[in-house]
């Protein structure tokens, strides 16, 4: 069939509008992306230099950072985001995120090759940084022109692929929200209490209330998941929602603007699927309550198998696992995290992992009754004096600054009499980085004696 010139002329005339409506399209998101994303490199991490890449050289197409080897991931990944090649959608899901802030968002990337200065690094640029490299985080600095700041190391993006790099770049534009947030999350203050078993702590909720109203409790974490040694969920912990609520709601009616907190024991060996398991039973009980947070117990040896501790080996993999999906899932709905480990020896766990978290609270219990001398008596000995401080100090340099809850000596421990439990507490109390400090665990077998010495305590000398 013959097709008249006439016609022919009009569907010229359609291709040439279409192409020159999407040449228009095109130009419309490549501006968007180079007002609302600013690309920074950092070649040398241990000083404080930086080159902000030129719109004009990352949509030329030219190589960004040479024929560095090294950097082949970020070449494809900015590529991606400003002139993709194969398909618009993860440029798509870029810009989606983008829309969501009022002003521009900050990608740093850090060319880490070998191990870093990390005192330097983290001086100069992020503390986000593992085993000599950085890895992935996100940072948000009051009044500063960005949004946020993202931090991605190279080393990371090769280890990742580019796939999962793509995948990491959204989760670190959502998570900005996220941390714009805690700046409005509430962390414990006052006197808190642990406990595993709500009802194991008094026989109905209203001596419970009755209990924390005369002893001048502020706050409780009781524990809402647990695993055994093969990382198996056992949702056997306060898993009864009407009993739950009965007694958290006694309790918030007794104590004026009281804090509610749920905790858990994951274990280093738990695949993916189960540490989500484990923090949505987590969430789920703080919503049946309208708490607080979440706190985690990060514990060494235990079930006689060191797989499942989280300072035998190197855990940073498993426990960034843990810490993504738990700040992601708390964060999005407001509420705080919290991380609890060994007192004074934090720096075999993952602790850069751990520190993301928006409090920590170290165990400061002398568990073995090791500060005393003799050990069977209240007698602190002259050189474990500095027993709080130090293991508090600890904490502080290895990224829990200004964001420590001290627990202290544990009540119910058959080692500890009475009086090495105020000795303890003596040497604790003048070295409190917050008013606010807690205690492991109230159950039925508490003395009355060690219940007075709480209520007697005075937290109005610490400032937040």
């Amino acid at each position: 069939m013959k097709v008249s010139k006439h016609l022919r002329l009009i569907c010229l005339l359609i291709i040439v509008l279409n192409s020159k409506v999407s040449i228009g399209q095109d130009s419309s998101v490549e501006s968007y992306i180079v007002d609302h994303l600013k690309v920074y490199y950092v070649e040398e991490p241990s000083s404080d230099q930086y080159r902000l890449l030129n719109p004009n050289e990352i949509i030329s197409g030219e190589l960004l950072f040479g024929n560095n080897p090294e950097m082949d991931i970020a070449q494809q990944l900015i590529r991606e985001i400003f002139i993709p090649e194969s398909g618009v959608d993860f440029q798509q899901q870029v810009i989606e995120r983008l829309r969501s802030y009022n002003t521009p968002v900050a990608l740093f990337i850090y060319f880490d090759k070998g191990s870093l200065d990390e005192s330097s690094a983290s001086a100069n640029w992020t503390s986000c940084i593992e085993n000599g490299h950085f890895t992935s985080c996100v940072t948000v600095e009051a009044g500063d022109e960005y949004a946020g700041i993202i931090h991605f190391g190279a080393n990371q993006m090769n280890e990742d692929g580019f796939a999962l790099a793509k995948n990491r770049v959204i989760a670190l534009l959502e998570n900005i929200h996220s941390t714009n947030a805690q700046v409005v999350r509430r962390i414990p203050i006052g006197k808190g209490m642990f406990t595993q078993n709500l009802r194991g702590a008094e026989p109905t909720a209203r001596a419970f209330a009755s209990r924390a109203k005369r002893n001048t409790i502020n706050w409780i974490a009781f524990q809402g998941a647990n695993q055994d040694g093969q990382g198996h969920n056992l949702n056997t912990k306060n898993a009864n929602r009407t009993l739950t609520q009965e007694y958290i709601g006694a309790f918030k009616d007794s104590v004026s603007d009281a804090q509610v907190y749920v905790w858990g024991w994951p274990m280093a060996n738990s695949p993916p699927d189960s540490i989500r398991t484990f923090v949505d039973q987590l969430i789920e009980k703080v919503e049946w309550v309208d708490g607080d947070g979440i706190i985690l117990d990060i514990e060494g040896v235990a079930h006689d198998n060191d797989a499942v501790a989280w300072n035998i080996g190197d855990k940073s993999s498993e426990m960034r696992v843990l810490m993504d999906y738990t700040l992601a899932q708390a964060h999005e709905r407001n509420l705080s995290v919290g991380v609890s480990s060994f007192g004074s020896s934090l720096h075999r766990f993952p602790h850069k992992q751990m520190s993301r978290a928006d409090f920590g609270v170290p165990q400061l219990y002398a568990p073995a009754n090791e500060i005393f001398e003799p050990r069977s008596s209240a007698t602190v000995s002259a050189r474990r004096r500095d027993y709080v401080q130090n293991g508090i100090q600890s904490w502080e340099r290895l990224g829990f600054r200004n964001k420590i809850v001290v627990a202290s000596g544990a009540i119910t421990d058959a080692n500890k009499t009475t009086a090495q439990f105020q000795a303890l507490l003596d040497i604790t109390e003048p070295h409190l980085p917050s008013p606010s400090i807690a205690w492991w665990q109230w159950n039925r077998r508490m003395s009355a004696e060690k219940w007075d010495i709480i209520r007697d305590l005075n937290l109005s000398g610490h400032t937040p």
